[in-house]
């Protein structure tokens, strides 16, 4: 019961965070928000380096909190299971966003943002990092920020 009532706070923080859909949108909450934009290129159904990704970095709470705090998440997923087909407006969004940042297809990518959407830094694959120094990284970065 006492591991229950641990867990129960953290898994409430984890539904805080939310992943963005349109980088648009994003891009304007950030800059409203005086948030960084962390976009994340994945193959949540087909890709092992991404679903590690997400498993081990993004629902990390080391991640969870301090994202919530100072970046606004957006992911680009490109499912290839037919029930995780996205609606036609979102693939097109998708494809729009790797037009611009993944030209090549690389899965998992992910890129820091700056305010007017250039990218800061980026991680090509699932980065060899815990949760804890994917921060301290991002959060280096942030901090340099013109």
């Amino acid at each position: 019961m006492s591991k229950l009532l641990f867990l129960l706070p953290l898994l409430m923080w984890q539904s805080q965070v939310k992943w963005e859909t349109d980088l648009d949108a994003a891009i304007k909450m950030a800059s409203e928000k005086n948030k960084t934009v962390l976009l994340n290129f994945s193959g949540s159904d087909w890709c092992a380096p991404c679903i590690q990704m997400k498993k081990n970095i993004f629902n990390h709470p080391d991640f969870i909190s301090w994202s919530a705090e100072n970046l606004v998440l957006v992911n680009a997923d490109f499912p290839r299971s037919k029930k995780n087909k996205l609606t036609a407006e979102q693939q097109m969004r998708n494809e729009r966003m790797a037009e611009q940042y993944n030209r090549t297809g690389i899965f998992p990518l992910t890129a820091l943002l700056n305010p007017d959407g250039s990218i800061r830094k980026s991680w090509e694959g699932m980065p060899k990092l815990s949760a804890a120094e994917f921060v301290e990284e991002i959060r280096k970065n942030i901090s340099h920020q013109p």
